[in-house]
């Protein structure tokens, strides 16, 4: 089997290789199906558990988005009690497998089963920016020399990340003349690395990991850039596609290495042609693919002391600058805090009469100025951007349109691109005065979601840092970070539980919550308050009878629930790992 057919393997990996390389109006019909066929089986389950007086369980991965690990248990009462399996080996070896004597430099040829391992597991792991931007370069030991990556006899694996974060919400707030900058590139990668080194650590390898110095950068994207060009004429079709892609992203600086990984073995890896990438999964393997996010939880009650575990748990896989520099106060949700959380955010979005907010920020003024920034227009648009008085409502390119709001647009099937524009169902141009509408609703989506923010989880921590004032530094905790909510996410997927973070939204209500956290957790050791840098939530998995939005409007089940927060598909492997070939 060829390297590229080894790779294709993980596109039909189950539930999640079904959620692979789709556009979201699919993955939004799967999950639907998924839904009117468990609503079916529930009430035959139902009946049956009644007439028989007996427990029945019933697999519920496919709502989830799953490969496993997901059962619905109906009781003869009619009760539905929701019970996600525990990986009991992951928690009590996590972070912890020693090193084995006698390891030995793996050549890639021998380290890429593990390596797509990683690769496979970071694309599904949870994201700062709900999509991971990592992509993997195998390199040969020619490859590495000429980037200065000595010694690596065998070759490794170069990973690669976007510098700068992009984001549907980014896109809103550029529009709207906000500047975010949430360091989701940062998180997100700190989330990979500690993804990838436990992957190697269950299965019975040790990833080594040579950071790319700022200095380095030029020379090993250049490296990088002709490895590429050397191997595309050998690449399929698909995998030119991949490997033109990732050039452009290179040249353009978009994206730029960050690691050099190599592998250390012990023992043989325990091959299996049969499983995705053609090695046996080992148990973080199986959590990996079990595992995914859910908005809202079970509103059983969790003890405080269960988050703040998790914590205590994740910090051995910190640096102790991170250590020192980071806290994580836990609030239940009957605290006044978590609400004040959720109206904070809010009042981001929505503003509060002294300010504008995001929906606010969303008005013509804004987008003129967003459009001036661009150094070509047609003439009606540079009209528009440049003059004050100028109340045109005017077409505009779709090129103009920032990329996540463009796709989502497409997306929801309200608009195609033809000719260069944007157009709705009845071939209408999408215009400036169009789209700004568009936006303030998008905004005002957020807003209300965060409204009711205390509602979602029993348990929230605030993840805050102590602002060390340099970027390189900051951009170094935002990383350690990652790696910690990492940490905590896979423990707690392993106890069962469920958990969700949120990064881009704490940032643009960063002073309200900084003085909200500062006012009921103050550090004592720490002479300035220390700033938020994301949330994480945990709880009880939610079932499918359990109310949501109770005595609201939209008060729905568990099993709506799930289809209003589905699972996002994922680009194919193939688009974010490229092999030598």
């Amino acid at each position: 089997m060829s390297v590229e057919e080894i790779i294709e393997s993980f596109h039909r990996n189950g539930v999640l290789g079904e959620f692979s390389g789709i556009p979201y109006p699919e993955a939004d019909a799967r999950t639907r199906a998924a839904v009117r066929a468990m609503q079916e089986l529930l009430a035959q389950s139902r009946a049956r558990a009644a007439a028989e007086n007996h427990l029945v369980e019933i697999p519920a991965h496919a709502v989830s988005g799953t490969n496993g690990g997901d059962t619905y248990r109906v009781h003869p009462d009619g009760r539905v009690e929701r019970v996600l399996e525990r990986f009991p080996e992951v928690e009590r070896r996590f972070g912890s497998i020693p090193c084995a004597a006698g390891e030995r430099d793996a050549p890639i040829e021998e380290a890429r089963p593990v390596f797509l391992r990683c690769a496979y597991n970071g694309l599904w792991s949870p994201s700062g920016t709900n999509w991971q931007p990592v992509r993997c370069l195998e390199l040969g030991a020619e490859d590495s020399a000429r980037a200065g990556l000595s010694p690596a006899p065998g070759g490794g694996l170069l990973v690669l990340c976007r510098d700068r974060y992009d984001s549907i919400l980014g896109d809103v707030a550029r529009l709207c003349g906000i500047c975010q900058d949430s360091h989701a590139e940062d998180i997100d990668l700190g989330i990979w690395h500690l993804c990838a080194e436990q992957t190697a650590r269950f299965h019975h390898a040790t990833l080594a990991s040579r950071r790319i110095l700022a200095s380095e950068r030029d020379r090993v994207t250049q490296a990088a850039l002709a490895s590429i060009e050397e191997r595309r004429p050998r690449l399929s079709e698909g995998s030119q596609a991949a490997a033109r892609a990732l050039a452009d992203s290179l040249r353009a600086s978009r994206h730029v290495p960050v690691f050099f990984l190599t592998l250390r073995l012990a023992r043989p890896l325990a091959l299996d042609p049969r499983q995705p990438g053609g090695i046996a999964a080992s148990d973080f393997d199986r959590l990996i693919e079990a595992r995914s996010t859910q908005r809202v939880c079970s509103a059983a009650p969790l003890e405080e002391a269960e988050l703040l575990d998790l914590w205590r748990r994740s910090l051995p896989c910190l640096g102790a600058g991170a250590r020192s520099a980071l806290d994580f106060p836990v609030f239940s949700r009957e605290h006044p805090l978590v609400a004040a959380v959720g109206q904070a955010m809010h009042r981001a979005i929505e503003g509060d009469g002294t300010r504008p907010g995001l929906v606010g920020a969303a008005c013509a003024q804004s987008l003129k100025r967003y459009l001036a920034s661009y150094p070509e227009l047609p003439e009606d648009v540079r009209a528009f951007a440049t003059q004050a008085e100028c109340a045109q409502d005017v077409p505009l390119p779709a090129r103009l349109i920032p990329p996540h709001l463009a796709a989502r647009l497409c997306d929801g099937g309200q608009f195609r691109e033809e000719g260069g524009f944007l157009l709705d169902h009845r071939g209408r141009k999408l215009s400036s005065e169009r789209l700004m509408k568009l936006v303030r609703m998008i905004a005002r989506s957020f807003g209300k979601y965060f409204l009711s923010f205390k509602n979602t989880h029993p348990l929230l921590g605030i993840l805050r840092y102590l602002d060390p004032g340099e970027p390189a530094r900051c951009r170094e905790l935002f990383f350690e970070a990652g790696r910690a909510v990492a940490a905590m996410t896979y423990l707690a997927r392993a106890r069962g539980l469920v958990s969700i973070i949120k990064s881009g939204p704490v940032e643009l209500s960063r002073d309200d919550l900084q003085a909200l956290a500062a006012a009921h957790a103050p550090r004592p050791d720490a002479t300035s308050s220390p700033c938020p840098l994301l949330t994480f939530q945990l709880g009880l998995p939610l079932s499918p009878d359990e109310r949501v939005c109770a005595g609201q409007p939209d008060e729905h089940d568990g099993l709506a629930e799930r289809m209003l927060d589905r699972r996002a598909p994922r680009a194919r492997l193939s688009e974010h790992y490229l092999p030598r070939v």
